[in-house]
């Protein structure tokens, strides 16, 4: 399952999430550390030298393997 364009799963997790009352994979650290990722890239990019990056966040748990389409959990 899942092996084709699945670009909703991530927001169909984070409804289950809210469902739930859970952690959210894709939460506001992870966003932040993104964001600060890709602006050291553009950063680096124009000055050309190393750019720190401060963030840090949790690696979230994968999604379970052999996941039946329209499933999120086994």
């Amino acid at each position: 399952g899942y092996t084709d364009n699945m670009r909703s799963i991530g927001v169909a997790d984070m409804a289950r999430a809210i469902q739930q009352k859970s952690a959210n994979r894709c939460n506001v650290k992870m966003a932040y550390h993104v964001l600060e990722v890709m602006h050291a890239f553009l950063e680096s990019s124009e000055s050309g030298k190393h750019i720190r990056i401060e963030s840090s966040c949790e690696r979230p748990a994968a999604l379970p393997l052999n996941l039946i389409q329209g499933q999120l959990v086994v």
